[in-house]
């Protein structure tokens, strides 16, 4: 309606044609209420019209910064009355029809439609929703993992806090030790005194011929006496002191002091092992690892 008329430059308002042909008095006065206002508002907007050529003229500069707040003015009142024509076409009443089931099918279908984007907004209010519990939770189970711990340290700081200091703290931890050390050592002495006997009477020293003949292929040119050949017991003293001592290298070098048959005793026992670069190189199995 704005549209017709501002293309042809009158005044005269537009015609009504989405009604029925044959209203009743309440139609039609509303339509008359209608009429009116849209011929008020169509007058003020062509009155703002007016108003803003006017002011777009060419005038003085100094007749031209009086009119600058007029002109701000007259530039919001067109504005909100543009926005009151466009909430009116938007917001204008339609007549219904007459026949009851033609309104029930609209007001249903409209009703359907409504209901499915409610249905559409609720499932999305439900993901979302189901997003934050599930955010919660995990929340909350790491505030209680933290609530652990901090009852934790409050408990060991409790008991720091409650421990006296005691001022032979040191003197005892010292005595406790020596105690283990003697203890230790006197469990040493009595399973080498045990080790010794036991090697003495099953392994004794061999004579001398049989050391003669044992290590006939590795010393040929040599007489080898039983005075020259380590006891079994020397062997193994030698080979736990170098897995004690020197654990980076643990391996003992092997010469004409040692019998080849306690050698491969012992190699067969699984309780030395060879070196994988030099055969006449053994170290003691680490038991104790």
């Amino acid at each position: 309606m704005t549209s017709s008329r501002e293309g042809d430059g009158t005044d005269q308002p537009g015609e009504v044609t989405e009604f029925t042909e044959n209203p009743d008095s309440e139609t039609a006065e509303s339509i008359s209420t209608l009429k009116a206002a849209c011929e008020k508002t169509w007058a003020d907007v062509k009155q703002t019209q007016e108003q803003l050529r006017q002011c777009q003229q060419p005038q003085s500069t100094a007749h031209f910064s009086e009119q600058q707040p007029l002109l701000a003015i007259l530039r919001e009142k067109e504005r909100r009355l543009r926005a009151e024509i466009q909430v009116a076409k938007e917001s204008r009443a339609h007549t219904l029809p007459n026949d009851t089931e033609v309104v029930a099918a609209a007001l249903n279908g409209e009703l359907q439609k409504k209901v499915s984007q409610l249905r559409e907004t609720k499932s999305l209010i439900t993901a979302q929703l189901q997003e934050l519990q599930a955010s919660i939770e995990k929340e909350k189970q790491f505030e209680q993992q933290l609530k652990a711990v901090h009852d934790k340290l409050q408990e060991k700081c409790q008991a720091l806090e409650a421990q006296e200091p005691a001022e032979d703290a040191l003197e005892a931890v010292a005595q406790e030790l020596e105690t283990k050390i003697n203890a230790a050592q006197k469990t040493e002495q009595t399973v080498m005194k045990k080790m010794a006997a036991f090697v003495g009477k099953h392994f004794p020293v061999p004579e001398q011929a049989q050391a003669s003949r044992s290590s006939k292929e590795l010393r040929p040119r040599r007489h080898q006496t039983s005075q020259e050949t380590l006891p079994l017991k020397d062997i193994l003293l030698e080979l736990m002191t170098k897995c004690v001592e020197s654990p980076n290298d643990p391996y003992m070098a092997l010469d004409e002091r040692h019998w080849p048959a306690y050698v491969e005793l012992l190699l067969r026992c699984n309780i030395v092992l060879q070196h994988p670069d030099d055969d006449r190189r053994i170290k003691l199995v680490p038991f104790h690892l």
